[in-house]
C-alpha cells in the first residue's frame, strides 16, 4: 500500500524566493508586501518588548510545558537511550530563509531538539539559484548559518554537491565582457574579482570551515564513518558528486564555469565512484550507506519526465546491491520519496523537499506503471526531511512534512543487509 501526502500553501509573495508568484504580479505583490513591512515597523519595538517578556516567562516559568511541547512532536516509538545512532537528511534546500525554507527547516529544529542528532546529511542544491559566487558570498550565511541556527543542529553537516551548486540555469550570456566566468580562472580561481565567479569550490571545506565549522563538503567523490559507541561498529557513508555523471550537463553553457563540471571528467569520476563503493565494502563496516544528489530511482520529474537523469545513475545500481549498501539518499527531485524494489537488497530515498515543492508531481499516469506502484512505500509533496535511526541491525527512517509536523508522515523500517 502507498502512502502519500500532497499539500500546498498559499500563494505568498517571498521577497527572497521568486518562484512562488503564482500568477501574483510581481510588482503589485512587492508594492503590498512593502507596505506590510512599513506596517510592521511602527509596532516593532512594542512586539519585541512584549516577545521579551513572554521568553522570559516561558524559560524561567513555564520549562515543564514547554518540554512537554516539544516532546509530543518525537515518535511515539522513539526512545533516545535504545538507539545507536541518529541523523538528519535534507536536501534541496537554501533558499535565503525562504518562507519555504523555513518552513522545513522550522520542523527540523523542533524535531532535533527531541530527537538528539549526530549529523545532518545534506542530498544537495544546498545554495539557490546558482550556487556560491566567492568565499565571501553571503548566501551562505544567509541560507545556512542563519538558518540552521538552534544549539540542537549545532552538530555536523555533511554534504553533497547538486548541479544547482554547479551553476545550473545560471544566464552566462549576462557576462557581456566574460570577465567573470572566464575559464582562465580554472588555474587560480583566487584570482576572480569577488562577487564575480559562481563555482562549486567555494561550498568545499577549505573555503567554508572558517566561516561555520558545521559545514564539511568536497567535490569527487569521498567518505566518512561513524563509530556506534558501546559496540564500536562503524557506520560507512559515501558521499558522490553525481552532477558531472549527468550527460546531458556537459552541453549547458554552465559546465564552463570555474572549477565546475567542465574540469571534471566524467569516466574518471565514475570510476573512481565505483572503486570508493568496493574499497568502502571491504571495511566490513555493520552498515554502508551511500549519498549522491541525483537518485537512481525517482518517480519525480526529473526521472519519471523528460529529463531522464536517473538513466546516468544506473552504473550504481549494481555495485550498491552487491557491496551491501542498506539505503541510497538522494535529492534533485523536490519531494519526499521511499522506493523499495522486490528485486534489490538497497532501499532508496529522495529527500529533496528543504524548500520549494512541486505539486502534481506524482500523477495517476505515473503512480500506476506497474514498476513504480511495486517499490512505492511513501511520497509526499511538502516541505520535509528523513530522521534516521539505527539500533543493532535495524535501521528506521522516519519521514516528517511540515503539515504533519506532530507525527510522522510514514515510518520504513530497513534490515541490515545480509541479516534479513
Amino acid at each position: 500500500m502507498v502512502s502519500t501526502i500532497f499539500y500546498r500553501e498559499a500563494a505568498t509573495f517571498d521577497i527572497e524566493d521568486k518562484d512562488k508568484y503564482f500568477g501574483l504580479e510581481e510588482k503589485n505583490a512587492q508594492i503590498a508586501y512593502e507596505y506590510r513591512q512599513r506596517q510592521l515597523k511602527t509596532i516593532k519595538g512594542f512586539v519585541a518588548l512584549i516577545g521579551l517578556s513572554v521568553a522570559v516567562a516561558l524559560f524561567v516559568g513555564f520549562p515543564r510545558e514547554n518540554n512537554e511541547r516539544i516532546s509530543q512532536y518525537c515518535p511515539s516509538d522513539f526512545d533516545v537511550n535504545e538507539v545507536d545512532l541518529v541523523f538528519f537528511v535534507i536536501g534541496d534546500w537554501g533558499r535565503n530563509g525562504s518562507k519555504s525554507q523555513r518552513r522545513g527547516a522550522d520542523l527540523m529544529l523542533t524535531l532535533a531538539h527531541c530527537m538528539n542528532p549526530s549529523f545532518v546529511i545534506s542530498t544537495g542544491d544546498n545554495f539557490y539559484n546558482f550556487g556560491l559566487n566567492s568565499a565571501s558570498d553571503p548566501t551562505f550565511t544567509k541560507s545556512f548559518s542563519d538558518i540552521y541556527n538552534s544549539s540542537s543542529l549545532d552538530i555536523p553537516w555533511y554534504a553533497v554537491l547538486g548541479n544547482h551548486d554547479y551553476g545550473d540555469s545560471i544566464d552566462l550570456l549576462s557576462d557581456v565582457d566574460n570577465r567573470c566566468n572566464a575559464t582562465s580562472y580554472n588555474k587560480d580561481i583566487n584570482l576572480c574579482p569577488p562577487g564575480c565567479c559562481y563555482s562549486p569550490i567555494w561550498q568545499t571545506t577549505p573555503y567554508t570551515h572558517a566561516r561555520d565549522r558545521r559545514w564539511h563538503a568536497q567535490q569527487g567523490v569521498w567518505s566518512f564513518s561513524k563509530t556506534i559507541p558501546g559496540s564500536g561498529s562503524l557506520v560507512d557513508f559515501v558521499m558522490m558528486d553525481t552532477s558531472p555523471l549527468v550527460e546531458r550537463y556537459s552541453q549547458e553553457p554552465w559546465a564552463k564555469l570555474p572549477k565546475g563540471l567542465d574540469t571534471m571528467r566524467r569516466t574518471a569520476l565514475l570510476k573512481d565512484t565505483l572503486s570508493t563503493l568496493a574499497r568502502v565494502h571491504r571495511r566490513k563496516s555493520a552498515w554502508r550507506i551511500a549519498v549522491g544528489h541525483h537518485p537512481v530511482y525517482s518517480l519525480g520529474v526529473h526521472c519519471a519526465g523528460s529529463h531522464g537523469d536517473c538513466a546516468s545513475m544506473a552504473p550504481l545500481k549494481k555495485p550498491l546491491n552487491e557491496y551491501g549498501y542498506a539505503v541510497h539518499f538522494a535529492g534533485h527531485d523536490h519531494n519526499l520519496q521511499m522506493l523499495v524494489p522486490s528485486a534489490e537488497t538497497t532501499a532508496y530515498v529522495v529527500s529533496g523537499a528543504g524548500s520549494n515543492t512541486r505539486a502534481g508531481e506524482f500523477t495517476e499516469k505515473v503512480m500506476n506503471v506497474p514498476e513504480h506502484k511495486e517499490m512505492t512505500k511513501f511520497v509526499a509533496e511538502d516541505q520535509g526531511f528523513v530522521a534516521v535511526t539505527i539500533r543493532g541491525d535495524l535501521m528506521k527512517l522516519y519521514f516528517f512534512t511540515a503539515g504533519n509536523a506532530e507525527k510522522a508522515a510514514f515510518v520504513q523500517e530497513v534490515i541490515r543487509p545480509g541479516k534479513a
